[in-house]
């Protein structure tokens, strides 16, 4: 498959790095003294060059040689030390595992004990306490160089995705055959590193092509973030974009937005468009390392081209097949789960899609009843709907609708005004992001299969109807 396209319709030019150290040498001779990140200190904004950042990580990375751990846990917010600790773990051959600075403690240890952290490091200190270390395990170091990343999930231990090096740098290249950045480009990063998303969009792509990255300044600078570093380029998710927007925080010099994680609904879509900001909207799996596919140009915002080293089969029932150069190694001590959606190279992503006429794909909706919400987060269906068909007393669905959780309830003497109040009991039991924001009552049936099974991607029909 030949490379998309670039701005200008040109072809873009661009290497495929095949680990983090050919990266950084690469780069720390092409653009040495240019800034590969900006952020803030006590007020003042900071930049760390490509060669300060290549030495930083050599430095970490023969620390890191000499301890006897295998496998090194990163527990602290986005920053330059976040990176150079990941990037010279990785070096060292270690198994990396990130890790949310936002987790629970209890569900923290789980993680830890799952993945066999024998070391876990906040800035540039090891913290011990009060979590429970694995012991050092002797032999050589399983998946060693290798990233886990972990899936998102709400009632289950969130599974670690194995990720190699050079998956990672196929999955930077993947972007910028449709995305082009250079060393010209200011990219703002206020996405959690620890997620595949903003690992790639938000810092590695822009690394792999001499742009800056700038770190936001957390979550109380947020909306001031964009006027004060500058970006040319923000990677977000559509929650996130939508309080840039009520707030005006965007700056003159910006010209691109990327979402992902989750879709954008049209009416933020077109806000956007009417900026003459370019707005682009990418889809990806933590499977897949992230990018597969993003839509062109000035294209609809569900219609998306695929990337070069993306190959696309749909199985008889709609679910989208993928191979790719990006795929994981597997999920980590999970044999049956990896074989189960990853057979001859080839992942069941879970996802339902449809291929145009053009041959962009279309994502419908998920096969296995699993909302993705608008801050990336996901909401497993099948048991709340039970209780919510029970209050309701009438078949209830749940679908996102322009980025809102929406209830649908089958019933034939029911209304609005009755089932609002079950609604509000309902959502006093729910987090912030997962409560009921609209509702809907149809005389109608909901869509399901022969068998009996919701086909949660016929709901939006059942809406216009």
């Amino acid at each position: 498959m030949l490379p998309a396209e670039g701005a200008g319709g040109r072809e873009v030019e661009g290497m495929k790095y095949k680990n983090f150290m050919e990266l950084l040498d690469d780069m720390a001779g092409r653009f040495a003294d240019r800034p590969a990140f900006l952020y803030d200190r006590c007020g003042e904004q900071k930049t760390l060059s490509y060669k300060e950042l290549r030495a930083a990580v050599l430095a970490k990375s023969e620390e890191l040689k000499k301890d006897p751990c295998t496998c090194v846990g990163v527990y602290f917010p986005a920053c330059p030390e976040w990176v150079i600790t990941v990037f010279a773990s990785a070096i060292a051959g270690k198994r990396t595992v990130l890790l949310d600075v936002t987790m629970p403690a209890n569900k923290l240890q789980l993680l830890i004990h799952a993945t066999g952290v024998d070391k876990l490091v906040s800035y540039d200190e090891e913290v011990t306490d009060p979590l429970e270390l694995c012991k050092t395990p002797e032999g050589p170091i399983e998946h060693g160089g290798c990233i886990l990343f972990f899936t998102s999930g709400t009632t289950s231990l969130n599974k670690a995705v194995v990720i190699s090096q050079k998956a990672l740098c196929s999955s930077a290249w993947n972007g910028q055959q449709c995305l082009p950045c250079s060393e010209k480009d200011i990219v703002l990063c206020v996405l959690p590193l620890n997620h595949v998303f903003g690992f790639v969009c938000a810092m590695f792509w822009p690394l792999n092509n001499g742009a800056t990255v700038a770190f936001g300044r957390g979550i109380r600078e947020l909306m001031e973030d964009p006027k004060y570093f500058k970006p040319t380029i923000i990677s977000v998710v559509p929650t996130i974009l939508k309080y840039f927007m009520a707030t005006q925080a965007l700056n003159p010099e910006l010209r691109c937005i990327l979402i992902g994680a989750s879709p954008c609904d049209q009416a933020t879509f077109d806000a956007i468009t009417a900026t003459g900001v370019e707005v682009r909207c990418g889809y990806g799996l933590t499977e897949t390392a992230s990018g597969l596919a993003m839509t062109p140009v000035g294209g609809d915002r569900l219609a998306m081209d695929l990337c070069p080293d993306t190959q696309v089969r749909l199985a008889d029932d709609g679910e989208v097949m993928i191979r790719t150069t990006c795929m994981m190694e597997g999920y980590y001590h999970d044999k049956a789960s990896t074989d189960q959606v990853l057979r001859g190279g080839e992942l069941a992503t879970g996802d339902l899609g449809e291929l145009d006429e053009n041959g962009r794909l279309h994502i419908l909706g998920r096969k296995n009843d699993v909302l993705v919400l608008p801050n990336g987060e996901k909401i497993y269906c099948t048991d709340a709907e039970a209780e919510l068909s029970r209050r309701m007393k009438g078949e209830s669905a749940l679908t996102i609708v322009d980025g809102k959780i929406t209830l649908i309830v089958s019933s034939m003497d029911r209304t609005l005004e009755q089932l609002w109040p079950q609604v509000d009991e309902w959502n006093k039991d729910q987090p912030m992001g997962q409560r009921i924001a609209q509702l809907y009552v149809t005389e109608d049936k909901l869509p399901k299969t022969a068998t009996g099974k919701l086909q949660r991607w016929k709901l939006h029909r059942l809406l216009e109807d």
